[in-house]
């Protein structure tokens, strides 16, 4: 347990040298597949900015743990950094079927790529304007996001 909290530690201090060592000799002790060592690892190698290492180790982990969402949003950023576009459009797609509503699911759609959204940057998809007849009222909403646009269909049914 004590190599456990030295290596988050250390992440956390951007001491990601030592960290890696410390994961690499647990890996080495036979935690090789547990997923959480493989997202620590990627953690590191995304603080030390080593790019290609970086999306090897998510590549590894989503192989390891389809449905994890737990730092892809930190994955999607190496993405859109590598300008691999089809690679963020799935992962935004998988993050979506899993839990869309939450937070690394937010972060990983606002990078995916401008053609494939709804509105423009910074926007979590903004519609322009959208007009609703509900119950012989007419219902006028513009520049709402789709979380919103959502709430507002459910309500009115």
């Amino acid at each position: 347990m004590k190599h456990f909290f030295l290596g988050h530690i250390y992440l956390e201090l951007q001491l990601n040298e030592e960290g890696l060592k410390i994961y690499q000799h647990l890996m080495d002790k036979g935690f090789v597949k547990s997923s959480f060592i493989v997202s620590q690892v990627a953690m590191a190698y995304n603080n030390m900015r080593e790019v290609y290492m970086t999306v090897n180790a998510f590549t590894e982990l989503t192989k390891m743990d389809p449905n994890r969402l737990e730092n892809m949003d930190y994955f999607s950023n190496t993405l859109y950094i590598k300008e691999m576009r089809a690679d963020l459009a799935h992962l935004a797609h998988r993050c979506c079927d899993i839990d869309k509503y939450r937070e690394e699911t937010c972060v990983v759609i606002e990078r995916k790529p401008r053609e494939s959204r709804m509105g423009g940057p910074g926007s979590r998809g903004i519609t322009p304007s959208l007009t609703f007849i509900v119950n012989n009222q007419i219902l006028l909403l513009s520049n709402c996001t789709v979380l919103e646009l959502q709430v507002v269909v459910w309500y009115c049914g």
